[in-house]
């Protein structure tokens, strides 16, 4: 699936490699790191597996991947995540959800030991909001906050718009000193990405709904954020 993005007519040019791990999640389903060479070089990887007795005795989830490398000039370290869903709606699944933002903040806290001054990417589809406790739990800055508060989303379900796609930051990236500086936040979305009748109207087009074959990319909207090079040399946006 990797080798067939990058390589797609829409964005070959770029060049995109990418870093990723087989998990032991039974469906095949892993997190991976599409990077550009040009802006960013990594440095070490490492994929932290998310099954243990206490919380999936029947499946495992998907692993929690660590990038560290420099974006331009900038050391950054980014965790790529997806944690468990939540299917049936459980107490239990929700406990889940913790334990892996837990072993997410485990990692964080033991390379804050030898680098007190990280600079933190953590992404992904959390599977919960800005407000719940397993966000919550990383200690992070949230720049998608502000756009949850405003009643937006990446994924809609009966009616009701979730934001469980986000990308966080350390509160480090403030610094003036910084080589990057964050500008923005979005959720991304565009015609061909909606439906565009009935009663699903508005929401991400799934690439299959059921058995029935629909088209679209995907049941989440993309999200991203944008920073500001402060190198006039080299800038970025």
């Amino acid at each position: 699936v990797l080798e067939k993005v990058i390589r797609s007519n829409a964005i070959k040019k770029y060049q995109y490699k990418y870093i990723h791990f087989n998990s032991n999640d039974p469906r095949g389903i892993d997190v991976a790191l599409i990077y550009q060479p040009g802006l960013f070089t990594p440095y070490q990887s490492k994929s932290y597996s998310l099954k243990d007795a206490a919380h999936f005795q029947n499946y495992a989830t998907r692993d929690i991947l660590l990038v560290k490398g420099q974006l331009l000039q900038q050391w950054v370290y980014i965790l790529v995540n997806h944690w468990p869903s939540r299917r049936g709606g459980s107490s239990e699944a929700r406990k889940n959800r913790v334990w892996a933002a837990t072993n997410c903040k485990r990692i964080m806290d033991s390379i804050q030991l030898i680098d007190k001054n990280a600079h933190w990417i953590v992404m992904g589809d959390f599977n919960d909001n800005p407000t719940n406790q397993s966000i919550r739990t990383l200690g992070l800055d949230n720049p998608f906050m502000a756009l949850f508060k405003k009643g937006q989303g990446s994924l809609a379900f009966r009616d009701s718009w979730n934001l469980f796609d986000q990308i966080l930051l350390s509160a480090n990236w403030k610094q003036p000193n910084s080589s990057l500086t964050y500008y923005k936040s979005i959720i991304y979305k565009t015609p061909d990405m909606m439906e565009s009748e009935g009663k699903y109207a508005g929401y991400p087009k799934r690439t299959w709904n059921g058995d029935v074959f629909r088209g679209g990319y995907s049941d989440h909207f993309p999200v991203a954020l944008i920073f500001r090079s402060n190198n006039t040399e080299n800038p970025l946006k």
